[in-house]
């Protein structure tokens, strides 16, 4: 079976601890290696770490991160309790600017999402 998935914060080949990586990159990463090993063909997109960095990164058989340039960017981390910024941080890649929120949940980037297309 072939496995897309997106690691929309950071890179899940990055090394635990450093900036941008945490908890969901290593999940996504051993989930990715562990589906490769049965059998399957996973790729993550995710964003380009290092403007100079590869296109793709073949981690073992099976298993692939494909990294996508995206301009500058600023992440903003929202407090899910009542939106106030906790933290801001500003990627630069060539190209274009980016605006980029990401609250500290799935759920959280749902309903911000939705209220900024006026979306029901």
């Amino acid at each position: 079976m072939r496995i897309a998935t997106i690691s929309y914060h950071g890179s899940p080949l990055a090394a635990p601890g450093a900036p941008s990586t945490g908890g969901m990159q290593v999940y996504v990463r051993e989930l990715g290696r562990a589906l490769a090993a049965e059998g399957h063909q996973v790729d993550v997109f995710t964003r380009q770490a290092t403007p100079a960095g590869p296109a793709v990164v073949t981690d073992r058989p099976g298993f692939r991160v494909i990294n996508l340039p995206a301009g500058v960017y600023t992440v903003r981390w929202l407090d899910p309790v009542d939106c106030q910024t906790l933290l801001t941080e500003t990627i630069d890649h060539p190209g274009r600017r980016l605006p980029l929120t990401l609250p500290l949940a799935a759920d959280d980037l749902v309903l911000l999402l939705k209220k900024q297309s006026g979306r029901p």
